[in-house]
């Protein structure tokens, strides 16, 4: 399967990086990646795509704050 974006970190963790529909603000864009973190033990972010249109920076921030924490 290919994720839209997989990031891997410095120590080597990997984490899938999806955009949803501007409806959708929490779901992945395909039904497959969401079933993809349960399974294969990559954890998935989803960040919505107006966000990232409107403010790049800020969502920018929200997800490398989220690949932190993990």
């Amino acid at each position: 399967m290919a994720a839209p974006i997989l990031a891997t970190t410095a120590d080597h963790r990997r984490f899938i990086i999806a955009l949803s529909a501007p409806l959708t603000p929490y779901l992945p864009p395909v039904t497959s990646i969401a079933i993809v973190e349960p399974t294969e033990g990559v954890p998935l972010i989803v960040e919505n795509e107006l966000t990232v249109r409107g403010n790049l920076p800020a969502a920018t921030r929200r997800i490398m704050a989220k690949l932190q924490q993990a």
